[in-house]
């Protein structure tokens, strides 16, 4: 017996320093990898990986210490995975695809499972949470939110007076006021908007400037006093302000005249009456308020980008889908939704003949793939000859630019639009053809048109400060202090690493899914619906995405945030009864 207790003690003292040293060599490898995404590549620097090790071995241990079920862990790990995916990826996109190691795929596994105890550990942390603390008391929280928001994006405002106006502004905006014909490449809504405020300004857009401010200000107001009534502690109200007050995204956005910054506080809207779905147990439908909103919201994020259609739509089938208990009503508000936006839509387009948008704009990606394929690997004559249909070859390889479609769209490209137009399928079956035999090309031009929404160290492009683009109108900066014009601008160009990671499209967005997996964890089982806006959003960059780094086309990220961030916290109501006497307030 006691020799049997002696092997048994050898055996277990065994399996400890076995699970040790393991335990110690993949805490070193995370170093090493993490190390190696810094850009570290010479042995004596990754040394610093035995001073990492040992904080690594202790968090993952701690990690550990957080049960979870095998789907969430399953969840978990996947999430994982694509963020260390997004950041070696990424990474090799930004170094043009020099990995820099034999050793990266092995760097990318273990920093998986580093990132998967992080998450783990940060899930469990947040989800055992019992928060306590009241609501904020006052009555006029809209109010004030509003002008608080307002007030603190005044100095933007004064410092790039008139407005912002980029090279699509100024478009649209000769568009808007009949130098150029009218399309709907810009939503036409958003157009309309801006020639009735062009009038009113007598053809300075500071009033446009000045109506967007106050919209969307009043918009991130509603986001701050909803999530005041859903009786979170006040931290979360005050929160949401300061992220909406003084998040510079936010306020050089207010200033700029693009359709995204409208279309953005529509999706905020949006996704407020989808989460108003979920916590009340589909008690809002009996609620006239949030009958509006949902509508509202809905047709207003349809007209204000070309591709909120697909968003609401889409989203809509999927409740659809989803809620058999509101299948019939969801159908009704669904039929609403389509009517008015299409009653506004079509009418509006044969009123002003306004040309369709360019079937062009809808392949950016694939366009980019074949022109990957023809500059770097090279293509049969007879494929050149099909490509010749759509562009010119010599122009491809003048005008290719990996990270933006919009060179090899324009006019000095010998572009032929009208053949792309009327021969759609013989396009996809090139761009099918080429795809057999240039896989390798296909993968890296995806990779490079689409790693700023994934990967969070791409260095974001926002928006130019105080700049008016060269335009018919006759619009030209006249900022009244120019030296605080200057100021502002070296205090918030987000050209700072860190600062530029904390604002990231690619940061911002996996915060968002991170919140989404919490509040499944939390029981709010039908989490996933209130996130779809953005999800679909999310998906139509990755197909269609006609700049690598623009944040305006995922702006929406930066706008949900705070409610992404407050629904895993919110509790839903268990029954209909115990509801309706609140929800009047809504």
């Amino acid at each position: 017996m006691k020799s049997t207790k002696i092997k048994d003690k050898v055996s277990l003292k065994k399996i400890f320093y076995i699970k040790n040293i393991v335990a110690a060599l993949y805490s070193i490898a995370v170093a090493m990898a993490a190390l190696n995404l810094m850009g570290s590549i010479y042995f004596r620097e990754k040394a610093l990986a035995l001073l990492l090790a040992w904080p690594i071995f202790r968090f993952s241990q701690y990690a550990l210490s957080f049960k979870e079920s095998k789907k969430l862990s399953i969840v978990h790990g996947i999430f994982a995975a694509v963020i260390s995916f997004s950041l070696f990826a990424g990474k090799a996109v930004i170094s043009r695809w020099e990995w820099g190691s034999i050793y990266t795929p092995v760097y990318g596994a273990v920093f998986a499972c580093f990132l998967y105890s992080l998450i783990r550990a940060a899930s469990g942390r947040l989800s055992a949470l019992r928060l306590k603390g009241e609501p904020l008391k006052s009555k006029h929280i809209f109010l004030f939110s509003w002008g608080a928001i307002f007030l603190c994006w005044t100095p933007y405002f004064i410092a790039e007076f008139p407005t912002v106006m980029t090279f699509d502004s100024a478009k649209q905006a000769e568009m808007a006021m009949g130098i150029q014909p009218i399309t709907d490449h810009h939503p036409i809504m958003h157009t309309l908007l801006i020639k009735l405020c062009l009038w009113i300004g007598g053809g300075s857009p500071w009033v446009y400037t000045l109506v967007q401010m106050l919209a969307l200000s009043a918009m991130f107001a509603f986001a701050v006093y909803w999530i005041n009534s859903k009786g979170l502690p006040k931290l979360f109200s005050i929160g949401a302000l300061i992220w909406f007050a003084f998040n510079p995204v936010h306020a050089q956005f207010s200033v700029t005249m693009w359709k995204d910054v409208l279309f953005g506080g529509f999706m905020l809207l949006f996704t407020i009456a989808l989460a108003e779905l979920v916590i009340t147990k589909l008690a809002c439908f009996k609620s006239k308020s949030w009958l509006a909103l949902f509508i509202c919201s809905a047709v207003g994020a349809c007209l204000f980008r070309s591709n909120g259609a697909i968003v609401v739509f889409a989203a809509l089938l999927v409740l659809l889908c989803c809620m058999k208990k509101a299948r019939k009503r969801l159908c009704v508000c669904t039929a609403v939704i389509a009517v008015l936006f299409m009653g506004v839509k079509i009418p509006v387009i044969k009123l002003y003949n306004a040309a369709p948008a360019h079937f062009a704009e809808s392949v950016g990606i694939p366009l980019q793939q074949i022109a990957r394929a023809v500059v770097s690997d090279g293509i049969t004559p007879e494929q050149e000859t099909k490509v010749e249909r759509y562009l010119s070859i010599e122009k491809i390889h003048q005008n290719y630019d990996p990270y933006c479609v919009d060179g090899l769209k324009a006019l000095n490209t010998n572009f032929h639009n009208e053949a792309l137009e009327n021969n759609k399928s013989a396009f996809f079956a090139l761009w099918a053809e080429l795809l057999i035999s240039h896989p390798k090309a296909y993968a890296m031009a995806w990779l490079d048109e689409t790693y700023g929404y994934w990967y969070p160290y791409a260095i974001n492009h926002y928006a130019v400060w105080g700049q008016i683009f060269q335009n018919k109108l006759g619009v030209e900066a006249n900022a009244p202090l120019p030296w605080f014009s200057n100021a502002m601008a070296k205090l918030y160009s987000l050209e700072i690493k860190i600062t530029n990671t904390i604002f990231s499209m690619a940061t911002v967005f996996y915060l968002s899914i991170f919140f989404a997996i919490l509040a499944i964890r939390r029981k709010l089982k039908s989490a996933i619906i209130l996130y779809l806006p953005l999800l679909i959003l999310w998906f139509t960059l990755l197909i269609a995405a006609p700049i690598a780094t623009d944040v305006r086309y995922l702006y929406s990220a930066f706008t949900i945030l705070p409610i992404a961030a407050a629904l895993p916290f919110i509790k839903t109501k268990k029954t209909e009864k115990g509801h309706r006497g609140r929800h009047k307030n809504f």
